[in-house]
């Protein structure tokens, strides 16, 4: 197939027969449609060829007619000898004919009205009976010759005969010239030695600018048809025909390779001017939305009331009557009130937003969705803090979590060797050395060695406490008993420190959820460190404060050393108030006092005023039916 296609004499070849079989294929149908009209399928032979020699006849003795008009009568000779003629006025005299008796087997008799003074015609009712002309014309019974009854009957006989193979032969022809047709439109744009189609110079005009040649040309046609009316011949009708196919025929074969090469509405003159157009519009329009992207929300806000009020003074200014300003009010309306409406939304959505975040709500997102303009890129702007703060946080936990796992296992791998330590420490002790110095080295290495596994137990439960890694069993717990307790387990440590405790509570049971476990090492963290570093010979003031809601227990005492740190540094990890770290500690139990507060629900605050050392704890109070339950 594609030998075929890309061939140009095949090309040629089926163009010429498509030209032909068109021509057949029209003709035919042409042929049948006139064969229906004329009755060929109702009617006989016999009929038809009556019919048609009585429109002969007809003819015939209007050329006779004529001739008479003219005077030309005399000299008159009928070009058909199988024609014979009689002409007399219609009161019997005789005029003229070449009608002298011969063999007929038709006649045919026309009247007609005329005046002889200016030769018009008249109707019958306003010409003289003297001025109305009669012919008859006969037909030769057989006919001779060669003449227009002659011809036109074999022609009749031809048709006649032909009258249901016409038929076979306009569908013949049509299957020829669509299998034709489908094989040019293949093979359109193909050319040997090339692979894919290709445009010829026909193709490379506009299709836009071709339909419309094509469309002058046809219009051109028609034009010189009417100028020329009835003088075309056969011979300029088909011309014509065959010019008209061929230009159809290479416009469809232009139409289908620019349909094969694609871009059929860029090759078009309109379609470049629209694509042109468009590209410039939508460059417009970015350049548009860059400036008012770019301007603030005030400006846009004052642009747009400008706008507003300018259409509005305009309308006043060219429309006078109460009805159209009513009408132009209600509009206006109609459109400002939904966009007020939407704005106030927009607004109530995003500062929502903005309080969730605000109160640590990070899983919470602003929905932009149905926003647009400024607000959208607002509350995207809400949602991408809402999500650094969790990826901060994230990171946060992640490298809290990663701090806890090291301290964990750099705890358990020096635990191992501080273990066998102790061990062979009190191995030694039971030995009793006599040796003086020795006991004293011995005593040294068992205090340190506690020294570090206690520093060690606290820096791993300072790290679970503040990662909340540690189980927390909420129960209700009397908190004055465990003041009381606590109160007189220290009352021995107090005295060595010369310190004097001040408790202070109410005499109803004051009860919170906490974790017993947990809050009694919260209570013993905040009395050792009072025990290191209160000023002796001071009192320390144990308070317990009981309102509806929460339960406050406050401690205070005065710092033997000066405090020149916040209460904020103080609850970070390895602060101590003794810069000079003279005394034992980790700087750890503050900020586990802290944690183990969060894990239950509580909040302990650390103050500092001079030497004057507070720290706060605010619980939850139970009621007693809540207690008791």
């Amino acid at each position: 197939m594609k030998k075929w296609t890309h061939s140009l004499p095949a090309k040629i070849i089926a163009i010429f027969l498509t030209t032909l079989i068109a021509a057949g294929t029209i003709l035919s149908a042409v042929g049948a449609g006139v064969m229906v009209s004329k009755d060929f399928y109702t009617q006989s032979e016999e009929s038809l060829r009556s019919a048609l020699y009585r429109s002969l006849l007809s003819e015939q003795s209007q050329e006779v007619f004529e001739h008479y008009r003219w005077g030309e009568l005399e000299t008159y000779l009928p070009a058909s000898p199988n024609y014979y003629y009689e002409i007399h006025r219609q009161g019997g005299e005789q005029l003229g004919g070449n009608y002298t008796g011969q063999p007929t087997q038709l006649s045919m008799e026309n009247t007609y009205y005329w005046s002889e003074e200016n030769g018009y015609y008249y109707g019958k009712d306003l010409v003289e009976e003297d001025s109305v002309v009669v012919i008859t014309g006969y037909l030769a019974e057989t006919l001779t010759g060669t003449d227009r009854f002659t011809v036109f009957g074999s022609w009749l006989h031809w048709f006649y005969s032909m009258r249901y193979w016409i038929f076979i032969l306009a569908a013949s022809g049509l299957l020829l010239l669509a299998a034709l047709l489908v094989f040019l439109f293949c093979s359109a744009g193909y050319r040997a030695g090339v692979e894919g189609p290709v445009l010829n110079p026909l193709d490379r005009i506009p299709f836009d600018l071709l339909t419309l040649a094509l469309v002058l040309i046809f219009s051109l046609e028609v034009g010189v048809a009417n100028a020329l009316g009835n003088g075309p011949g056969l011979f300029f009708w088909i011309l014509f025909g065959v010019i008209d196919f061929l230009l159809l025929l290479a416009f469809s074969m232009s139409f289908a390779t620019r349909l094969k090469v694609g871009g059929l509405i860029r090759r078009t003159l309109i379609g470049r001017i629209l694509l042109f157009s468009g590209r410039k519009i939508r460059e417009g329009w970015e350049k548009f939305k860059f400036l008012a992207g770019n301007l603030p929300l005030v400006w846009k806000t004052g642009i747009g009331l400008a706008v507003l009020s300018f259409g509005e003074l305009f309308i006043l200014a060219i429309v006078w009557d109460r009805g159209a300003l009513l009408l132009w009010w209600v509009l206006e309306k109609l459109v400002l009130i939904p966009l007020i409406l939407y704005i106030a939304i927009a607004l109530r959505k995003l500062q929502l937003g903005g309080q969730k975040l605000a109160e640590g709500g990070l899983s919470e997102r602003v929905e932009t969705e149905r926003l647009v303009g400024d607000f959208k890129a607002f509350g995207e702007t809400l949602n991408s803090i809402n999500d650094g703060m969790n990826h901060a946080v994230e990171e946060r936990m992640k490298s809290e979590r990663f701090k806890t796992e090291l301290i964990t296992n750099v705890s358990h791998d020096i635990k191992t060797p501080l273990t066998s330590i102790i061990n062979y420490v009190d191995l030694i002790k039971k030995e009793e050395p006599e040796n003086e110095k020795l006991r004293q080295y011995v005593e040294v290495l068992d205090r340190q060695s506690a020294r570090l596994k206690k520093l060690i137990e606290d820096l791993v439960e300072a790290s679970k406490a503040s990662t909340g890694n540690l189980p927390v069993h909420l129960a209700p717990c009397n908190v004055g008993v465990l003041l009381t307790q606590m109160a007189g387990e220290y009352d021995e440590r107090f005295q060595l420190s010369a310190l004097e405790l001040v408790l202070h509570q109410p005499e109803e049971p004051v009860l919170v959820e906490a974790d017993g476990r947990h809050f009694w090492r919260i209570l013993d963290n905040l009395m050792v460190n009072i025990c290191k570093y209160a000023q002796s010979h001071t009192r320390v003031y144990l308070d317990l404060i009981a309102t509806s809601e929460e339960a406050l227990i406050i401690f205070r005492n005065i710092s033997k050393a000066p405090l020149n740190i916040s209460g904020e540094e103080l609850m970070e990890r390895f602060v101590r108030g003794d810069s000079s770290r003279n005394t034992e500690g980790s700087g750890l139990g503050l900020s586990i006092a802290r944690s183990l507060c969060e894990l239950q629900g509580a909040e302990l605050l650390l103050s500092v005023d001079g030497d004057l050392f507070k720290v706060t704890m605010r619980f939850q109070r139970l009621k007693p039916a809540d207690g008791q339950n």
